[in-house]
């Protein structure tokens, strides 16, 4: 069922669409409507029939009139501008969290004086998916889970702090949602990526596919952690960037690429991959993201900048 919020409720427009909205009573819901508050009968009425948990209206004026014409019970009633913009988010409100599950990488466990010296063929080693060698590194920086809490914030319109990361080791559990009832709902599955793939592709039907079906009593038991952000800071510096804004996002990004890039050379070692991130943050100046051309320059400037800081010569001793 979709959720709506109807603005200009009592307009000729908003009416059609709440018309609409009564032919197909199993496929939406009124949230919340928004009108000028001129016709507090009709508000009324509107409401009676929809019955929105919010109801705005843009003239302060009108409260106490459209009060007395709702009577009890009735929805709660916002005002001005500030009304509105309650009312819009409201509209982002059925989901309370999202949780981001990670598997922790190949170094989940080891200690920090060690993550120096770890291999390329260690990082790609990755202990429950087959990836490409880049998402692999990443997945052993953390940073995939860094550029997915900025991809969750901006493509289900939520907080950052809405958006969280835990540590799940047996990769069984892909994501959960957790709901302003308390309630968590997860996606579980093994791991292969053709399920959710095959599943874009048919959204919103569900095919018969190949996959191997998920046993749980032969996985045992799922275990979750919190993230050791200490150890692996590339999380800290997504959130960084996503807090800062503008062009940040895309420093980030760039810088990521050049450095896990050299890595995978054998020019760096492994904990130089955030040290060099934090650096192009530090020292590309960040700027309103703009325009297109905008996002290409300061990707062209972060590459060369991450680039120039690259020792030259050899491959570091215990990269290959």
């Amino acid at each position: 069922m979709k959720r709506l919020i109807v603005l200009g409720a009592t307009g000729s427009v908003g009416r059609r669409a709440l018309e609409l909205v009564e032919q197909f009573p199993g496929q939406f819901r009124v949230d919340g409507m928004a009108a000028r508050g001129s016709n507090p009968e009709l508000i009324a009425e509107l409401c009676r029939r929809h019955r929105p948990r919010a109801l705005a209206l843009t003239d302060p004026k009108a409260v106490d009139a459209v009060a007395r014409a709702l009577g009890r019970p009735r929805p709660e009633i916002l005002s001005g501008p500030d009304g509105l913009v309650a009312l819009k988010d409201r509209a982002v409100l059925g989901v309370h969290r999202i949780l981001l599950t990670a598997s922790g990488g190949p170094f989940r466990t080891m200690p920090r004086e060690e993550l120096q010296r770890v291999t390329v063929a260690e990082a790609l080693n990755h202990p429950t998916w087959k990836m490409g060698a880049k998402i692999t590194v990443d997945s052993a920086t953390l940073m995939n889970k860094g550029l997915e809490v900025i991809e969750a914030r901006w493509l289900f319109d939520v907080t950052p702090e809405q958006v969280q990361v835990v540590v799940h080791p047996q990769s069984i559990v892909h994501s959960m949602v957790e709901y302003i009832d308390g309630s968590v709902i997860a996606q579980l599955g093994v791991a292969d990526m053709g399920i959710p793939i095959l599943y874009a592709l048919t959204y919103p039907q569900r095919l018969p596919a190949a996959a191997e079906r998920l046993d749980l009593t032969r996985v045992g038991s799922l275990t979750f952690e919190a993230p050791d952000v200490g150890r692996f800071p590339c999380l800290t510096l997504a959130r960084q960037a996503l807090t800062a804004g503008g062009c940040a996002p895309a420093i980030l990004n760039a810088a990521n690429e050049v450095a896990v890039a050299a890595f995978l050379d054998g020019r760096i070692r492994f904990t130089q991959i955030p040290e060099l991130i934090a650096e192009a943050l530090d020292r590309v100046p960040g700027r309103a993201l703009d325009s297109i051309d905008t996002c290409v320059g300061v990707d062209a400037e972060t590459r060369a900048l991450v680039r120039s800081r690259l020792p030259a010569g050899a491959a570091v001793g215990a990269a290959r």
